[in-house]
Order: C-alpha cells, then structure tokens, then sequence
C-alpha cells in the first residue's frame, strides 16, 4: 500500500511540472487507475471475505 501511495504522490509532481497537456492527460489517468486500486483495496480489508484475486 505504501508504494501506491508513493507512486500517486510522483504522478502528482509530474502532473504538476509537465507542459506537454497530452502526457498530463495520461498521468492523470494513471492517478485515477491507482487511486482505484486503493479504493478496492481499503474494500478488501473492510470486508469479512475478502475478494477473489484472479
């Protein structure tokens, strides 16, 4: 978990300094895809049963 947070932390630096508006778009995807997976994570410990991971 500590490595996705550390990893959305970087994709926000490079957000942030990049001029190219094409690359920023595809940094703010990789944001939303990991911010996602941190979603289902949190889902997964809370829940009695944990998900299948396939």
């Amino acid at each position: 978990m500590e490595l996705v947070v550390h990893e959305i932390k970087r994709l926000v630096e490079d957000y942030y300094k990049c001029p190219n508006f094409l690359i920023k778009e595809q940094i703010l995807k990789d944001i939303e895809l990991l911010k996602d997976a941190l979603l289902l994570l949190k889902i997964d410990f809370e829940l009695d049963t944990p998900l299948k991971h396939t």
